[in-house]
């Protein structure tokens, strides 16, 4: 089983695309990473991440395709949590955890008019 690791990626580098595949859930610890949306095939920042906050948490937990594209605005590091690690934490723990953590993210993806992948 894989454990947390260490990921440095450098200012204007790409963490994650819009459409990519989730595998890993991050957490920042240092630097800034930008929340981009293409718009009129423009890359449209709609957000910043910073320091002690989750990166790709929404995809990673209903496994739908990554929803926006994050990229580092300065050098950054971040904890790189992968799936595997998480769901063995998960089967731990009791079914109304994970049954809240699925309905909060489908209301989350409903209020931002993103609708959860069929399964």
């Amino acid at each position: 089983m894989s454990s947390p690791s260490n990921l440095f990626i450098n200012a204007d580098q790409y963490l994650i695309r819009e459409g990519d595949e989730s595998t890993e859930v991050y957490i920042l610890e240092e630097g800034t990473l930008g929340v981009f949306k293409v718009r009129n095939n423009q890359e449209v920042k709609i957000g910043t991440i910073f320091p002690g906050e989750l990166v790709g948490e929404m995809s990673f937990f209903d496994g739908g395709p990554r929803c926006a594209t994050i990229k580092a605005l300065t050098n950054s590091k971040l904890i790189v949590i992968p799936s595997v690690k998480f769901e063995v934490y998960l089967s731990k723990q009791p079914k109304w955890f994970r049954n809240l953590l699925e309905t909060l993210i489908d209301r989350i993806r409903k209020a931002s008019g993103r609708t959860r992948p069929e399964v």
